[in-house]
C-alpha cells in the first residue's frame, strides 16, 4: 500500500514540475501550450491572447534584489490569478517578468476590459521601487484575438508580442489592434 501511495504522490510531484513555474507557482509554458492544444480540439471560434509585461521591473529586481524581486513575482501572479480563476481563464507564466492569459471565444471589447482590470489590479496593489519617489510597478499588455485555424506552434503568440512592444514605448498600458490605452 505504501508503494502505490509513494509512486502516485511521485506522478503528481512530475506532472507538477512539468505543468508550474517553480517560483511563481503559475502555469508554464509547457503548459500554455498544452492548453492551446486542447484548445484546438473543442474547437472555440477564437482566442484571446494577453501578452503581460511588468513595467520597470529591471529597476525594481537593481533596488529591491532578487529575492524580493521573486517574491513580488509570485505576489503579482496571485493577483492576477484571484481575478482569471474567478472567470475561469488561465495565467501562463512565460520568463522573466512575462505572463500570458489565454481567453476562449473573446470579443473585443472583452479583451479591453480584461487588460485594463488586469492593469488596475497591478497598479493598486502598491509594489513600489522604494528608491524611485515610490514609483508604483504598473503593467503593459499587448492583445490580440486569434482564430483557431492556427497550429500549435508560437504563432498565436506574435500579434499580441508585437502589440507588447508598442505599449511598452508608453508603459502602463493595454494595446489591441494597433490602439493604446492607458491605464488610469
Amino acid at each position: 500500500m505504501e508503494k502505490t501511495i509513494a509512486l502516485k504522490d511521485l506522478s503528481w510531484e512530475m506532472i507538477v514540475a512539468d505543468y508550474m513555474d517553480s517560483m511563481t507557482k503559475q502555469l508554464n509554458t509547457y503548459a500554455m501550450k498544452t492548453y492551446w492544444n486542447y484548445l484546438c480540439t473543442v474547437t472555440p471560434k477564437s482566442v484571446g491572447v494577453l501578452r503581460c509585461d511588468i513595467d520597470n521591473f529591471q529597476r525594481y529586481n537593481d533596488v529591491c534584489g532578487h529575492e524580493k524581486a521573486d517574491a513580488t513575482l509570485y505576489d503579482i501572479g496571485q493577483v492576477l490569478n484571484q481575478y482569471l480563476r474567478e472567470k475561469g481563464w488561465y495565467l501562463f507564466r512565460n520568463e522573466g517578468d512575462e505572463f500570458t492569459i489565454l481567453v476562449p471565444n473573446a470579443e473585443l471589447e472583452q479583451m479591453w476590459e480584461i487588460g485594463e482590470e488586469l492593469c488596475k489590479r497591478v497598479r493598486n496593489s502598491n509594489f513600489v521601487i522604494p528608491d524611485d519617489e515610490c514609483k508604483a510597478l504598473t503593467m503593459t499588455i499587448g492583445c490580440a484575438i486569434e482564430p483557431m485555424t492556427l497550429s500549435h506552434n508560437d504563432d498565436y503568440l506574435k500579434r499580441a508580442d508585437r502589440q507588447l512592444e508598442e505599449g511598452k514605448k508608453n508603459k502602463n498600458s493595454v494595446v489591441f489592434l494597433g490602439e493604446i490605452r492607458e491605464c488610469s
